[in-house]
């Protein structure tokens, strides 16, 4: 099906398609939650056991499933000495919960549970800790307190994957799969059909050929460059998250120091996690992708990294026997092939001989189905990968889509500028091809990535709702400002893009279709000249943008979204507004008996706010309607800035909606408006 796009295509068409498409997209998301946080656990946090019953082991559940080799419990008493037995394990019936035996008869007193885990979901790794107390005692200052002091300090070491080792190949990785997919779409969807229509105005001079081969080859070179660059990343990713996974550094890995698994941690991320091995299933996808392309090379004559292993020698002349014994027929050659729209060759003393990229099309289709795939690896290793139940294929999907019309949109723009710096000097100067082929090539850009724009709007607004608690996340949270970064850089490259579609594409066409001749007139014009320099100067300005945005892309996915912050059974939130920077912490997150604390602070100064004159929440069931409840935070006496109330007013398991007011003198009243998902 063939998509053309003019001015029939209204933008007031296009606006209410998106509108009703993002609506659908937001009203749908399925709730997600963020890293392996703690959920809840036996003995509870903040628990007290009974004098002489000391529990027999600790149980911890956790809101995504484990790596269970690289997870794990430690029980320590006030002194740092442990009284676990050392033998943490997942439970075999439930795949998000580790079990630690403890030593029996455990004197009274404090003791603290130190976790470690890998998500199997997303990778990504968490550590932490909580308390329990038997018999008489106190807890640890940092979980005994508020709310918020049990939320901080049940999550000590945070998240550490947000570091530049992860960004850093993340990008490597992001950049390669986009260049190695885009430049096949690019291919097979964008430059094969303009050269053909190009060709089809009869008005194409025989130099078309080999423009056309040339494009062809340099697109190749961007489609190699990304192969090499995504196995590059494939083992930097490999090294990196075993690493991250057994908590090691380089040196303790490879068996230079003092680790507790050491090289042994490659194997086992490898074959013994949920993410090793997708990754490995990824290694045979890039495999694939190596061969696909290698072939494409033999069938133009070239010699490949085949030809010097044992067998394929003959191999190769089975398959073009000719080109073993014949010179192939390069496209600088003086011997003009036929038609680049059908398999060109020429006739050799053993058979015929293919010179031609555009033949073997099989082979282009295969490398784009193999990079769809590694891409769909990216996917199930993402954040997607944490949502639960229906959800999890619906994101996943999401996700899948939101890559491949990025990789679409930027490895086609690397491919058109490269391809282009090679074709556009194989046509004869001031004949009015290269306009030609300038006219034809950019509404066939414009119409594949029209698409793609579109779908990344969907998906990336649906992707948007299942990670963000609340739009005020965009501007309070590292996840949330890297998105809303990500978003002003689309500005602009939406902006290049509707020039280019709106203003250069018919002017080019209009130069193409004159048949005067002028300095400012005509196909072969010195104005025509200009546009398409100008046109191509855009390209160059397009690509900057994209790297950038993957950049922002690769720090995105290395931290941890807003939603799921809570620890140790506790609700945690934070924003910006107002001038202020608000955290919200409910403990127990749990239906009953609750209490709730706030802290403002200064954003600018990071001093403590204590001139509020109210500080009001106001809480009401979603699924049920029960009424509005208010509950006011007073000031806590000695901690400035800290608002605290007690009440029962989560009494059901369900979804709550709560509304965090608060009121100053001389200044616009804040309400941060924040969702519970309460459990019981």
């Amino acid at each position: 099906m063939r998509l053309v796009v003019n001015r029939g295509l209204t933008f007031s068409g296009f606006l209410m398609s998106l509108v009703l498409l993002l609506g659908l997209a937001v009203y749908q998301a399925p709730a997600a939650l963020a890293h392996a946080n703690y959920e809840r656990s036996l003995p509870a946090a903040n628990a007290t056991v009974p004098s002489g019953q000391s529990p027999a082991q600790v149980q911890v559940w956790f809101t995504e499933d484990l790596e269970a080799r690289f997870s794990e419990l430690q029980v320590v008493n006030q002194n740092q000495q442990r009284v676990d037995t050392g033998n943490s394990h997942a439970d075999p019936t439930d795949p998000r919960s580790l079990v630690v035996s403890l030593k029996p008869n455990l004197p009274d007193g404090a003791y603290t549970v130190i976790y470690k885990n890998a998500s199997s979901e997303d990778g990504h790794t968490i550590k932490g800790n909580f308390s329990f107390l038997v018999g008489s005692g106190t807890l640890p200052a940092s979980t005994a307190g508020s709310p918020l002091e049990q939320a901080e300090g049940s999550n000590t070491a945070g998240n550490e994957n947000a570091n530049p080792a992860s960004i850093i190949l993340r990008w490597l990785n992001y950049l390669a799969a986009a260049a190695l997919l885009g430049a096949l779409v690019f291919t097979l969807l964008i430059w094969r059909p303009a050269v053909s229509r190009a060709r089809a105005t009869k008005r194409m001079g025989p130099e078309l050929v080999q423009a056309n081969e040339r494009g062809l080859q340099n697109v190749l070179r961007v489609a190699w460059w990304g192969l090499a660059a995504m196995a590059v990343g494939w083992f930097a990713w490999w090294i990196y998250q075993a690493a991250t996974f057994s908590g090691q550094d380089l040196g303790q890995l490879f068996g230079l120091g003092g680790g507790s698994s050491g090289p042994a941690a490659l194997t086992d991320f490898l074959f013994n996690t949920r993410y090793g091995l997708i990754w490995v299933v990824r290694l045979f996808l890039i495999i694939g992708v190596l061969f696909a392309l290698t072939f494409m090379l033999r069938g133009n004559g070239r010699k490949t990294w085949l030809d010097f292993l044992p067998g394929l020698r003959q191999g190769r002349q089975n398959v073009l026997p000719a080109e073993e014994t014949n010179q192939a027929i390069s496209p600088d050659s003086p011997a003009t092939p036929g038609e680049t729209g059908e398999e060109t060759t020429e006739t050799g003393p053993q058979g015929p001989l293919t010179v031609s990229l555009e033949t073997r099309r099989y082979l282009w289709w295969a490398g784009l189905l193999y990079g769809a795939a590694i891409m769909l690896t990216t996917s199930l290793n993402s954040h997607a990968a944490a949502v639960a139940d229906w959800g999890f294929w619906a994101a996943v999907g999401s996700d899948w889509l939101h890559l491949l019309s990025t990789a679409t949109w930027v490895g086609g723009l690397m491919a058109m500028a490269f391809a282009l710096m090679v074709a556009l000097p194989a046509l004869r100067p001031g004949s009015g091809d290269r306009t030609r082929l300038l006219a034809s090539l950019i509404p066939a850009f414009s119409q594949v990535i029209i698409i793609s724009v579109m779908v990344l709007l969907v998906t990336g607004t649906f992707n948007a709702a299942l990670q963000l608690a609340n739009v005020t996340d965009l501007f309070s949270t590292p996840y949330g400002l890297s998105l809303t970064i990500k978003i002003a850089l689309l500005v602009p490259l939406l902006l290049l893009g509707a020039y280019n579609l709106l203003v250069v594409s018919p002017r080019m066409r209009a130069f193409a279709k004159s048949k005067k001749a002028g300095p400012q007139e005509g196909a072969g014009s010195i104005a025509a000249g200009t546009l398409g320099l100008k046109f191509r100067r855009a390209v160059w300005a397009e690509i900057v943008l994209t790297v950038l945005i993957l950049l922002v892309t690769a720090f995105l996915t290395s931290s941890a979204p807003p939603k799921g912050l809570a620890t140790n059974n506790v609700l945690y939130f934070q924003t910006v507004q107002g001038g202020l920077k608000i955290d919200l912490a409910i403990a127990p997150g749990t239906i009953g008996e609750n209490t709730f604390e706030v802290r403002l602070t200064d954003a600018a100064t990071n001093q403590p706010v204590s001139d509020a004159a109210l500080v009001d929440l106001r809480v009401e069931m979603q699924e049920m309607d029960m009424g509005l409840t208010n509950l006011e935070l007073k000031p806590l006496n000695g901690l400035p800035g800290r608002y605290m109330g007690e009440g029962p007013a989560l009494a059901m398991v369900g979804t709550w909606h709560a509304d965090l007011l608060i009121q100053r003198n001389g200044k616009d009243d804040i309400n941060y408006p924040v969702t519970l998902n309460i459990k019981d």
